[in-house]
């Protein structure tokens, strides 16, 4: 998983990985749904603290490859510009995001 070394296969290995080292779930990192030469893609946001709230930014590009009903392979992109060609917004602002419970 360029920039980070790792290899993770298998639905229980990713679980794991995404529930014990991603931090703040669906407030801090939400995911907008798009497509990319025809697959199922997802842009992934991080929020950050901005001068007026909070403002999500763009950090990855998922786009899944799909074996009937499952994910048979997905490819990962860090590389932003990317977010634009999908059709992604630049930045998320907090009317984009499920409010957080007591926020």
């Amino acid at each position: 998983m360029p920039p980070f070394a790792g290899w993770y296969q298998g639905p229980a290995t990713i679980a794991e990985l995404v529930d014990t080292q991603c931090p703040g779930g669906s407030y801090d990192m939400p995911m907008v749904a798009t497509t990319c030469n025809g697959q199922p893609a997802f842009g992934l946001y991080l929020r950050e603290d901005g001068p007026d709230g909070d403002v999500y930014k763009p950090f990855q590009l998922q786009v899944l490859e799909l074996d009937g009903a499952h994910v048979g392979h997905a490819v990962v992109f860090f590389d932003v510009e990317y977010f634009a060609l999908a059709g992604l917004p630049a930045e998320l602002g907090p009317a984009d995001v499920p409010a957080r419970p007591g926020r």
